[in-house]
């Protein structure tokens, strides 16, 4: 729980240094990226955030999570497990968009078995909402 907290502050400095760089923001490649997701099961979801180059992979990681979050309340779910994570960098410096990718399941309930990426979605949009809405 400890190791989460510290992960937590250092991705909100790393999310609000990145503030003038990036926006929080639905995909848009004319404004260098943003979230978007696809539904894959009744419960299941598969979201992305994809940035430019100067976006660091943990900014684009939180940013990922935060989305995840929002999408799991916003379905009327409380919590949210990553399934599957998957890390893509773009060919060139020049070209194409860093990306995140969460596959995650959403859950009315706390089961009584999870791993360890496993998140309440009040707690983290609590946890990230100021950095996040710097970044807006």
């Amino acid at each position: 729980m400890r190791r989460k907290a510290i992960a937590l502050v250092l991705v909100s400095i790393a999310i609000a240094g990145c503030a003038q760089q990036h926006r929080y923001q639905r995909f848009d490649i004319f404004r260098g990226g943003g979230y978007h997701e696809t539904k894959i099961g009744y419960d299941i979801y598969e979201v992305t955030y994809e940035g430019g180059h100067s976006v660091s992979t943990t900014t684009l990681g939180a940013l990922v999570t935060y989305r995840c979050a929002e999408l799991s309340l916003s379905n009327g779910y409380k919590y949210f497990e990553v399934q599957k994570g998957t890390l893509k960098l773009p060919g060139s410096y020049a070209t194409g968009f860093a990306s995140v990718t969460k596959t995650i399941r959403m859950y009315k309930a706390e089961p009584e078995k999870h791993s360890i990426e496993f998140y309440s979605a009040a707690k983290v949009i609590s946890d990230y909402r100021e950095s996040i809405e710097a970044a807006r």
